[in-house]
């Protein structure tokens, strides 16, 4: 992965007006993945896409949460899990609000982006076990092309 072609699937999230932020992806000696964000997204007011600095970073992330157009989520729906019913359907029945998304592919399936009204509960919810499903109202999502490796 070139940092041109990172950098221009980045931008393509943020012509939607979404905040992006660069991230340096590594893995520890043990295995774990380590993720540093190259700015403090939750301190610091978002500098604009083009003001960002990417030296560095070898991945990317949309932030979730308040937007002008209203509070950005992600459905992650992973499809290796074992499901009661098909995931997509499932996925129209929890979350009607699909009709106004953005769709990422994901190693293990998708990432529906939705705007809401506020949530009352800011909380992330875990409905995997049951549907394969899980709703983030907060924080970041990690997106394509951003790689641990090299």
């Amino acid at each position: 992965m070139s940092m041109q072609s990172l950098i221009e699937a980045a931008k393509r999230w943020a012509d939607k007006g979404f905040q992006i932020v660069p991230l340096k992806l590594s893995v520890s000696e043990d295995g774990g993945k380590r993720v540093q964000s190259l700015y403090k997204w939750q301190t610091e007011a978002y500098p604009g896409f083009d003001k960002l600095d990417w030296a560095g970073a070898n991945g990317y992330a949309v932030v979730l949460g308040p937007t002008e157009k209203g509070w950005l989520a992600c459905v992650d729906v992973d499809l290796d899990v074992v499901t009661r019913q098909e995931p997509f359907t499932a996925l129209v029945k929890a979350f009607p609000e699909l009709q106004n998304t953005y769709i990422e592919r994901t190693p293990k399936g998708f990432h529906f982006f939705v705007l809401l009204e506020k949530p009352s509960d800011a909380g992330n919810i875990n409905v995997k076990n049951q549907w394969g499903l899980e709703l983030h109202v907060n924080g970041l999502v990690i997106m394509a092309p951003s790689s641990y490796e090299g």
